[in-house]
């Protein structure tokens, strides 16, 4: 599907992470500025204030601009694989946050969007700290799931497209967390052939 001839067949994996300050977000929304909209096909859109995405930059003569905000700017090649996992600023351990989906908002077509797919991979003995010591070292291992959404790289340029999430927040008997509504923001993604 993704080949052409005269082009590399390999691909270069990039890792997006993007960060939602899920308590703040929580907050606002209980003090009215964005509404509980529990509409997954239409999430309400936010400003870019409490959202942060880094990127491990592949390419040894790549750039990255905009680590650590809203908007980031990234060289990447045609066809290489790109994977959006998300997370609250908690780690998902109180309010929650899940990346479900990317849209086109403007610009160039960057991103396939029609080939994304969410991607949910256990491993059976993740590490994690041991709470039986006080530095929580050696690791201990348990089974643990990671969810990552993926696309690809089909165009050069710049698209202003939305990350659609789903917010969740810890309920009443501090053990489920419960959905508080479906929303976006529209970053801007830069993409370039690295020279």
């Amino acid at each position: 599907m993704y080949k052409e001839s005269g082009i590399d067949a390999t691909v270069t994996e990039i890792k997006i992470l993007v960060v939602i300050d899920a308590d703040k977000l929580v907050e606002e929304i209980n003090q009215g500025k964005y509404p509980r909209n529990k509409t997954k096909d239409s999430p309400y859109p936010i400003t870019h204030e409490n959202q942060y995405m880094l990127c491990a930059d592949p390419y040894p003569d790549g750039v990255v601009n905009g680590q650590g905000t809203a908007d980031l700017e990234f060289r990447a090649r045609k066809f290489d694989l790109v994977s959006f996992t998300g997370t609250s600023i908690h780690n998902n351990a109180t309010n929650a946050v899940i990346i479900y989906h990317l849209e086109h908002n403007t610009g160039q077509q960057v991103f396939d969007l029609v080939g994304l797919r969410q991607r949910v991979y256990p491993l059976e003995a993740a590490a994690q700290p041991d709470p039986k010591q006080r530095d929580g070292m050696p690791a201990i291992h348990h089974p643990r799931s990671f969810e990552v959404l993926d696309t690809r790289i089909t165009g050069t340029g710049t698209e202003n497209f939305w990350v659609c999430f789903g917010l969740y927040e810890l309920g009443h008997d501090r053990e489920t967390q419960n959905l508080v509504g479906y929303y976006k923001w529209d970053p801007t993604v830069t993409t370039d052939l690295p020279k």
